[in-house]
């Protein structure tokens, strides 16, 4: 039976299970890099799309069942996605784990939008934060397990929202020590193959991708090494200094709005030629760094009249992705999350005065550099991260989610290119987010979440920083 929850309704709730048959039971234990999320905020990501016309019927008939089947066929490869997290109460007796049992099911909602504007939510304009989550799902936190004292969370929940006569949006939460934004990404470039292109042609290029967006994930634990037991230190930091709760983190109860900006590959190019005459020593330059660093010294100029010591030391903490620099094992396709955490540090002063540009660029590229440029560096100070992220001053700090290599407008469902994609938890993490362009792959499309006032005033120094150039 439908509810009605305010701005949707609530058509029907599905358990969805890998094919029948498979295994009855698989355990992937934590790696050090999946332990760094353990009690972090779930991620949550929602793309829409545009299909005119769209009526119930078609939404429950046609779309519906086909979203379902080929969801069955993608979890027959991502087995641990339909498991839960099992967080033991008692550091001492095991470790955490994601355990599938056979019967485990991902959660999925679908749900009709009652009163939302859907051309205004796939537009660029800044909106308020709270009109999007109505259509991304909550993990579920299921009862502690009295047998083994274990808390007990759902890895991903599905949302499907239809917009009649204008089209749909699909909603993911996901916990990140099941997967990083790769690991998703992949899963979600699986799944919708096989809505778009059926079991058939999809099995082929599952057979013959050898290691692309659509290679069977890869599961084996043993490849990520940890010698020095990096996992346990953090496991014991978790449990000595964070509430046992999975679904705790980073939250404001500041009003924000959010608002996306694309910086297009002409800018991109000339902000690079900008930063490679001014730099002093060669740094491998990418859209990456240049783009975080452009936005990184937009977000510090924008704080207006707000004093800041010119000494005041700002930091702006990104992820890099390790599945290259751990061995020849450590295929891309690799399930899990394979991120070591860069950060870069420097004065106020030298970030929004003249050259602040490529100094930022040429600090993000140092701190990347460091972790990533052999295969012993990744896990350098990893006994270290999750004390200095907690004690990082947030109010001078930066974070990335996303990438624009893993690009989520090339996620085709058989209804054409995503019109809006949108990283929703940034809005809790603080974090910028980043994505690829959604007319020119070469694009950056950059995703914020702040108060109005700085938003406005980001708005205006991010255009007329680009205009200059």
């Amino acid at each position: 039976m439908a509810t009605t929850g305010g701005s949707i309704t609530v058509l029907d709730r599905c358990l969805m299970t890998p094919p029948p048959g498979l295994v009855s039971r698989m355990s992937l234990r934590l790696t050090v890099f999946d332990m760094l999320w353990l009690y972090g905020p779930p991620v949550q990501r929602l793309v829409f799309y545009e299909i005119p016309g769209i009526t119930k019927t078609n939404f429950l008939d046609e779309i519906i069942p086909k979203l379902k089947d080929s969801l069955t066929l993608t979890l027959k490869y991502y087995i641990p996605f339909a498991g839960n997290l099992i967080i033991p109460r008692n550091s001492d007796s095991s470790s955490p784990e994601i355990l599938y049992k056979q019967g485990d099911s991902v959660p999925m909602i679908l749900t009709e939008s009652n009163t939302m504007d859907f051309e205004l939510l796939v537009t660029n304009y800044a909106k308020d934060c709270s009109e999007l989550y109505p259509l991304v799902p909550e993990l579920v936190r299921l009862a502690d397990d009295g047998s083994s004292g274990s808390i007990v969370s759902s890895v991903l929940a599905i949302q499907v929202t239809l917009f009649p006569n204008m089209g749909i949006s699909i909603g993911l939460t996901n916990h990140q020590a099941a997967g990083d934004a790769s690991t998703v990404f992949r899963f979600m470039k699986i799944w919708a193959s096989y809505s778009k292109d059926g079991e058939e042609q999809t099995a082929q290029a599952l057979d013959t991708s050898h290691g692309g967006n659509l290679a069977p994930p890869f599961y084996y634990r043993t490849v990520i090494r940890d010698p020095k037991g990096l996992s346990t230190i953090l496991w014991n930091q978790w449990n000595s200094f964070i509430s046992t709760d999975p679904g705790s983190g980073i939250s404001s109860n500041t009003y924000k709005v959010r608002k996306s900006f694309l910086i297009s590959a002409k800018n991109i190019e000339k902000l690079t030629k900008l930063v490679s005459t001014r730099l002093h020593r060669p740094v491998h330059l990418t859209s990456f760094k240049v783009v975080c660093a452009y936005v990184w010294v937009c977000l510090l100029k924008s704080r207006g009249e707000e004093v800041v010591d010119r000494e005041e030391i700002e930091n702006f903490v990104c992820f890099g992705n390790c599945r290259k620099l751990l061995g020849h094992l450590v295929s891309e396709n690799y399930f899990g999350s394979c991120l070591t955490v860069c950060v870069a540090k420097g004065k106020n002063g030298e970030l929004v005065g003249e050259g602040g540009l490529p100094r930022a660029v040429g600090l993000i590229g140092a701190a990347m550099t460091e972790k990533l440029h052999n295969k012993e560096a990744p896990l350098d100070g990893a006994e270290k991260w999750l004390i200095d992220l907690k004690n990082l001053n947030l109010d001078r700090a930066v974070r990335v989610a996303g990438a624009p290599k893993i690009n989520f407008y090339q996620v085709d469902f058989g209804w054409g290119e995503p019109k809006k994609f949108e990283f929703v938890s940034i809005d809790k993490t603080g974090a910028i987010s980043l994505c690829g362009g959604r007319k020119c792959k070469r694009d950056v499309e950059v995703g914020l979440s702040l108060p109005k006032a700085r938003m406005d005033a980001f708005a205006a120094i991010f255009q007329e920083g680009l205009k200059a150039i």
